[in-house]
C-alpha cells in the first residue's frame, strides 16, 4: 500500500499543453485516511509554518550578486568524486540532497538517491518528508501519529539545536542528531539528508556571499570528517564520516509545477521573482564557496532528473559509485522505506513522472534551458535583474551538463 501522492493530477496553468491533465508534484500533502481527525488537523496546520520558515530571513536582492559575479569569472571546480566504488569498513558518507530552498524538488532528489542500495535516510525519525528540521510544532506533528512503542524518537523533538562557531562543530552536531537513525540501518554506509550540515540543527553558515577567493574561515574538511564521529558510531568501528553534495537547480520555467509558486506569483509576482533571483544567485555563490573549501559537489538540474534520466544516473554513478546504482523506477514503500508520519506523497516513480510530463509543456528545451524570451521568463524583475537571473541559470546549467569523467585520462 502506498501512502498518497507526490505526483498529483493537475492542470497545466499556462503555456503549451494548457488545459490538459498531467502528473505534477505537489507541495500540498494528502493526510492518510488511517489517522484520526485530530491528527489530520495537526498535519494541515504544519505546511503554513514550513512555508513561513522558507520565507523568513530573506536577505536583500543584491546579497549574493557580487559573489555570483566572481563565480562567473572563475568557473570554480569542486572535486569530481566523493568516494570510490566502495567505502572502507570504517568510513561512512553523508550525501546532502541540496536545492535552493524548500519546495524546489528536494523530495524528488531524495527519492532518487534513496533508491540506491547502500543509502539510508532519516525517515525513521518520523519527520515531515524525512527532514532533519527540529522545532516544537514539527515535534507535535510527529507525536500526533500513532507510533509503535519500538519507534525511534521523533527527530523533530531533538534539543540539539544550538549555535556553533565553525563547520566542524556544525558537522558534529548534525552527526549526533543522525546517529541513532543511521545506526538502525546497519547495512547503509551512506546517509542521504536534505541539505544538512550547514542547514541542519546547528546554527552556522559558510558565508557564500564572501567575494574574496579564500576558503571559509574555521572550516577544515579533513578535520571535520575525522574528529566528529559520534561515540556509538566510533565504538562500532567508524573512524571517518565523509561529506558530499548533490546540488539540483530547478530551471526558472518549471515554476508551473509548484502549487506554492503559482499561488505566490498570483499574489505578488515581483516578490516571488525577487526571491527566486536571490535563491538562484545564492546557489551559484554557495557552489563557489564549496569549491574553495574543497567539498565534492555534483551539480544537476530538475530537468535532467526528469527528462535525461540516463545522464543523471550516469553522473551520480561517477560522482558517488559507493552508493550503488540509482534506480529512477524506484517507488518508496509505506512501512518499509517511509512511515505515515513522514507525510510523503508518493504513488509513482520519477521515471514515470518524467514520461507523463513532457518538457515542452513547461517550456523546457535542449539541455535544460527555458525557451521563453528573457523578458517573459523573468517577469517581475527589472532588465538588469533579468540579466542576472539568466547568467545564474546559464552558470548552473553549464555545471549540470558537465561530463568531466569523459575527459579524464
Amino acid at each position: 500500500m502506498l501512502l498518497a501522492s507526490t505526483f498529483l493530477e493537475a492542470l497545466v496553468p499556462d503555456g503549451p499543453g494548457a488545459g490538459k491533465q498531467a502528473l505534477f508534484p505537489t507541495e500540498e500533502y494528502t493526510v492518510p485516511d488511517t489517522v484520526s481527525v485530530k491528527v489530520k488537523q495537526r498535519v494541515k496546520d504544519l505546511l503554513p509554518r514550513i512555508l513561513q520558515e522558507n520565507r523568513a530571513h530573506l536577505p536583500g536582492i543584491d546579497a549574493f550578486r557580487d559573489a555570483a559575479d566572481m563565480a562567473y569569472r572563475e568557473r570554480p571546480e569542486t572535486p569530481s568524486t566523493v568516494c570510490s566504488s566502495g567505502l572502507e569498513p570504517d568510513t561512512r558518507l553523508v550525501l546532502s540532497a541540496w536545492v535552493s530552498t524548500g519546495f524546489h524538488g528536494s523530495t524528488a532528489l531524495q527519492q532518487a538517491l534513496m533508491s540506491a542500495k547502500n543509502v539510508g535516510t532519516l525517515c525513521a525519525g518520523d519527520s515531515w518528508e524525512c527532514e532533519d528540521a527540529t522545532g516544537e510544532y514539527r515535534c507535535d506533528a510527529c507525536r500526533s501519529f500513532d507510533r509503535p512503542a519500538s519507534a525511534l524518537p521523533c527527530i523533530a523533538c531533538s534539543n540539539l539545536t544550538r549555535k556553533v562557531p565553525n563547520g566542524t562543530e556544525a558537522f558534529r552536531t548534525s552527526l549526533e542528531l543522525f546517529e541513532p537513525y543511521w545506526m538502525a540501518q546497519p547495512t547503509k554506509q551512506v546517509l542521504t539528508v536534505k541539505w544538512g550540515i550547514v542547514w541542519g540543527p546547528a546554527s552556522w553558515g559558510m558565508q557564500p556571499n564572501e567575494v574574496k577567493s579564500v576558503p571559509t574561515e574555521g572550516f577544515d574538511l579533513e578535520e571535520m570528517e575525522t574528529t566528529t564521529v559520534p561515540k556509538a558510531m566510533a565504538a562500532s568501528g567508524v573512524n571517518r564520516v565523509k561529506w558530499g553534495i548533490v546540488l539540483m537547480h530547478r530551471p526558472w520555467c518549471m515554476w508551473t509545477m509548484s502549487h506554492n509558486a503559482r499561488q505566490e506569483r498570483e499574489e505578488d509576482l515581483e516578490a516571488w521573482a525577487t526571491k527566486e533571483l536571490i535563491e538562484t544567485e545564492k546557489l551559484v555563490a554557495q557552489h563557489r564557496k564549496w569549491a574553495l573549501d574543497g567539498i565534492p559537489v555534483l551539480v544537476t538540474s530538475y530537468a535532467q532528473l526528469l527528462w535525461r534520466p540516463n545522464l543523471f544516473v550516469e553522473r551520480v554513478k561517477h560522482f558517488a559509485p559507493c552508493i550503488g546504482d540509482v534506480d529512477l523506477n524506484f517507488v518508496p514503500q509505506l512501512g518499509v522505506d517511509v512511515e505515515e508520519a513522514n507525510m510523503l506523497k508518493i504513488t509513482g516513480s520519477i521515471f514515470d513522472y518524467g514520461q507523463a510530463v513532457r518538457p515542452e509543456t513547461l517550456g523546457v528545451r535542449g539541455e535544460g534551458a527555458c525557451g521563453a524570451p528573457v523578458h517573459e521568463l523573468y517577469a517581475g524583475l527589472d532588465e538588469g535583474q533579468q540579466t542576472r537571473a539568466k547568467l545564474a541559470e546559464d552558470h548552473l546549467r553549464y555545471y549540470a551538463n558537465q561530463e568531466r569523467w569523459h575527459h579524464q585520462p
